[in-house]
């Protein structure tokens, strides 16, 4: 077996978020603001709130949105909502979407479609909104979710739906940072209390602000330095490539074969030794749409080069050009390779980088696309990895929770899988669970977008290919060890990211 790779250097430490206490926001009274109120899932928060802001002052209008299933498809807000662009339009919107954090289903991809449309319909309708702030002075949008009170930050509360609704406020702010974006989980406070308590501290100020209201006072999220104990594989911990030893077993990969996907994988095969009678199958996405296909009929080259790379490795490994985000297209490559007798084992999910546009101008469906192939694609490659899978790892891009605008939705989608990855290991305990977000990786010269620019201004965010690929290896050794949701950020910690910087013991792998 080859020998440990050496240490990545120190300027890289991982943290996980936690839930700490918070003191509750205190900002402008409501008295003459004009408001919105959207209620995206039934129940009556939505008219309490309309009660208790109209009692502090504000100027009230409600906004039944269609069910979502059954929304637009031409990615425009409903027609009432257009008034948000006027100019004596409501400059503050009040998105409630509280369907409750305990006594949940097991995790699905009913869930995943449920979110996918609501940020769907969140996405039209902010969009109206940004441009009222735009045109007529900031305002803010307030979303308000159900999960513990304390931001999804125990167990029993673990709410996808309200994480990508927090990874959404905070992208957001970070676009428009003279507005007030906040996110508000008011857990199982009585409705009428909770919408009281928020209507007293009213309007935040400008910023980005997640608070969770419980009985025992607020609660915030923010992230905390996590050690790595030593450099060895957990022995309990299966490695990401380790199915490949058993017969009849296969591993999807999901998130093409560049950036940290690709070293990641790399890394792992050169760790192996011995039969290797498993089979490794990449996954390279396109459009589900027929006409397209054709585009797609020769690999790329990094699919090629990744190919010709593990084959040499002795790995058995397969090429599927196919979209992660088609239901029928996943089913039936679980229900094939049921055929072929392999049993899904492993599961890899890269998301990677979208081009950073802001909400305004990125088209609909490129926005919606983003934040499908995070979401849809997690829960279809789980549904045909079945009752075998036993690791599952998600990749995850660090740079949407970086401070950068034009993020909103990989933030969005990269949320709501970091809780997805730690609900699933909450109830499944067979499977091993982890979601990564990394930064950026080393690509100067070939990335002039204007996000990289200012990455590489503000201090060590680039992660050169053979550091990623030894932090992945670490990382993923340790998994069962580590929380469900880490991120590798640099130190010194930028500004935009709140850090809670207790020193720890170890930190590099």
């Amino acid at each position: 077996m080859a020998e440990p790779a050496p240490a990545p250097t120190s300027h890289f430490r991982l943290f996980t978020p936690t839930a700490v206490p918070a003191e509750p926001w205190a900002g402008a009274p409501w008295a003459g603001v004009s408001v919105l109120v959207a209620e995206a899932a039934a129940g009556p928060l939505a008219g309490e709130l309309e009660r208790e802001l109209a009692l502090a002052g504000a100027r009230v209008q409600a906004l039944d949105v269609v069910e979502l299933t059954g929304r637009r498809t031409d990615g425009t807000a409903p027609r009432q909502a257009r008034a948000l662009t006027e100019p004596a339009g409501p400059r503050w919107l009040v998105w409630v979407s509280a369907r409750g954090g305990t006594g949940q289903a097991p995790l699905s991809s009913a869930d995943g479609a449920r979110t996918l449309a609501e940020l769907a319909c969140l996405r039209a309708l902010v969009k109206e909104l940004a441009e009222g702030w735009e045109r007529h002075g900031p305002g803010g949008l307030l979303l308000v979710t159900a999960a513990d009170g304390r931001s999804g930050g125990s167990r029993s509360g673990l709410d996808p739906a309200g994480a990508a609704l927090a990874g959404f406020a905070r992208a957001l702010g970070d676009e428009y940072p003279s507005v007030a974006t906040l996110l508000v989980d008011v857990g199982r406070v009585p409705h009428g209390s909770a919408a009281r308590r928020i209507a007293l501290m009213s309007r935040p100020s400008g910023g980005q602000h997640a608070l969770g209201l419980s009985a025992g006072g607020c609660w915030t999220t923010r992230l905390t330095a996590v050690p790595l104990t030593d450099r060895d594989q957990d022995a309990s911990t299966p490695g990401l490539l380790d199915a490949l030893r058993e017969p009849g077993a296969a591993i999807l990969v999901s998130g093409g074969t560049t950036g940290i996907v690709g070293d990641a994988l790399g890394a792992a095969a050169e760790r192996l030794s011995g039969p290797l009678p498993g089979k490794l199958v990449l996954l390279e996405r396109a459009p589900h749409v027929p006409e397209r296909r054709r585009q797609y009929s020769s690999r790329p080259p990094a699919a090629r080069s990744a190919l010709t790379r593990l084959r040499g490795m002795g790995v058995t490994v397969d090429h599927e050009v196919i979209d992660v985000c088609d239901v029928r297209a996943m089913r039936a490559l679980g229900e094939r390779l049921g055929l072929l007798g392999l049993t899904v084992r492993t599961v890899l999910h890269g998301t990677g980088s979208e081009h950073p546009l802001k909400l305004t101008e990125k088209p609909p469906g490129a926005w919606e696309n983003a934040v499908a192939a995070r979401i849809a694609g997690f829960h279809n490659l789980l549904d045909a990895a079945g009752v075998g899978l036993r690791l599952a790892v998600v990749h995850g891009s660090g740079s949407a929770s970086a401070g950068l605008p034009g993020r909103t939705d990989s933030a969005a989608g990269d949320n709501y899988l970091a809780t997805a990855v730690s609900r699933l290991r909450a109830e499944r305990r067979d499977v091993t669970a982890q979601c990564v977000a990394w930064p950026v990786r080393d690509h100067t010269g070939t990335d002039e977008l204007p996000c990289t620019q200012r990455l590489e201004s503000t201090g060590p965010w680039h992660l050169d290919p053979d550091q990623g690929a030894r932090w992945a290896t670490a990382i993923t050794a340790q998994a069962r060890t580590l929380p469900a949701h880490v991120v590798l950020l640099p130190v010194p910690l930028t500004d935009q990211a709140a850090v809670d910087c207790a020193p720890v013991e170890g930190g590099a792998p």
